[in-house]
């Protein structure tokens, strides 16, 4: 089994972490693990979300 497990600080975060630890998993299983946070950029008017995609 391949499990990605996106990490964020949030309390769902932490629920599917500790739901995550409860699982039988194979020898075999491997588990990714990334880092998410969200890039906050600062304009005249204070704090705005900037999105964005790959390649633009």
């Amino acid at each position: 089994m391949k499990i990605l497990l996106a990490v964020d600080g949030s309390d769902f975060n932490k629920v599917a972490i500790h739901e995550l630890k409860k699982m039988t998993l194979s020898p075999n299983s491997e588990i990714h693990i990334i880092n998410v946070y969200e890039v906050l950029k600062t304009s005249g008017l204070g704090l705005h979300n900037m999105g964005g995609r790959i390649g633009n």
